[in-house]
């Protein structure tokens, strides 16, 4: 079977990249052959390329496609709805990956712009009063309406199928008008990885790993922090245009010798920090379309607190597998942050169920799997 990708960017940008790269990997070891189109404006790394046969910028599509003659099409970032027109009238049967929230949201972050109370509701006239069509770019303001992204919506109901990480993207897909008979959720994934028993627990120890953006909630986590009554440390890997604004308000709460900010640091060196905090919190006020970092902890045992929204659910249980806190709350999550800290056997009991729930569900194998039968049965059993 060949497949052909298309993703903006064939570099390691963000989360859609990393699960571009690895996920094609993963489909070599099933005979599978992988080409990947990415924009002429992209860079592209060795590293990121190594599981394509062949990578070519996309220059034209419509004659790239007949000449490469892919037995299924599978799209991830791709803005330019001219490109997806070509896909579609290619003939060829077409997945698509919905990874964000770009198509279903004027602001593409899913919470409302003065407020920032969080927002699952479909796009509509809504979205005026919340100011979501006033967007910042790099270049200035750029003006979003409802009339171009439901345009957007007409065209990509014309794909074959679509794939989500979570029943919440289905629903939400849903929403706007996309066939659920052609909706298939697989779970994402979190590559499995040893554990090191020379590293052991920190008491009273949090961990954050995120961008860090408003949507990502660590305003509220360090509200949190200093409520807290066991006044835990916390560890924040990441960057991202809040960070002077994360680091005034630990300042201003006299958080300094309880907060350390790491900035970005490479995935293998992440896992110890996973292995050793005592929990990771999840605090995002965007509704995440997985939530990746909770299927990431748990796969060292490690408890998560996390907001109850969004696609969190296809992995957290409450009191199960980790504790869930509304979102945008400071006070409901000080108080789940003193409860796990003051309790070493429920710490271990959420962190036990937690990896054993990864291990059924979460693994890349359970992925491939899912994705690999649902290419067979768009392409036909022939190709097995």
């Amino acid at each position: 079977m060949r497949i052909l990708w298309l993703n903006e960017y064939a570099e390691f940008i963000g989360g859609c990249e990393a699960y571009v790269h690895q996920t094609a990997k993963l489909l070599n070891e099933k005979s599978v052959e992988s080409v990947l189109l990415y924009s002429v404006k992209s860079k592209v790394s060795s590293g990121f390329a190594a599981p394509y046969s062949r990578c070519f910028p996309a220059v034209d599509l419509e004659k790239q496609i007949t000449a490469l003659n892919p037995d299924l099409i599978y799209i991830h970032r791709w803005q330019s709805l001219k490109d997806l027109c070509s896909v579609i009238k290619s003939g060829v049967p077409t997945v698509r990956f919905y990874h964000d929230h770009k198509l279903f949201c004027l602001r593409e972050h899913k919470y409302k712009t003065l407020t920032h109370q969080t927002c699952t509701q479909p796009i509509g006239f809504r979205c005026y009063p919340c100011l979501g069509f006033v967007n910042r770019t790099p270049q200035g303001i750029r003006l979003n309406c409802v009339g171009k992204l439901r345009k957007e919506h007409k065209v990509n109901h014309q794909l074959d199928a679509y794939v989500t990480g979570s029943h919440y993207m289905a629903g939400h897909l849903k929403a706007h008008g996309f066939d659920p008979g052609k909706t298939y959720v697989i779970p994402l994934y979190a590559e499995p990885v040893a554990i090191n028993p020379g590293i052991k627990r920190r008491e009273n120890h949090l961990l954050f790993v995120g961008q860090l953006i408003r949507g990502k909630g660590l305003d509220t986590l360090l509200e949190a922090l200093a409520m807290s009554a066991t006044k835990p440390h916390l560890t924040i890997i990441g960057t991202g245009r809040q960070e002077e604004i994360y680091r005034t308000m630990v300042k201003k709460s006299a958080l300094e010798d309880r907060v350390e900010f790491l900035g970005r640091i490479p995935n293998q060196d992440i896992h110890r920090y996973y292995q050793e905090t005592s929990a990771v919190v999840f605090p995002v006020r965007t509704p995440e379309t997985f939530g990746l970092v909770g299927a990431e902890a748990m796969r060292f045992a490690t408890p998560v607190i996390a907001s109850f929204i969004g696609g969190v659910s296809e992995w957290l249980e409450h009191e199960k597998t980790g504790i869930a806190v509304p979102p945008n709350d400071p006070k409901p999550l000080a108080k789940a942050i003193d409860r796990l800290l003051n309790d070493r056997q429920l710490r271990q009991t959420l962190g036990e169920n937690g990896k054993k729930t990864y291990q059924e569900r979460f693994t890349p194998q359970q992925h491939v799997d899912q994705l690999f039968h649902t290419f067979l049965t768009m392409t036909g059993a022939a190709l097995v």
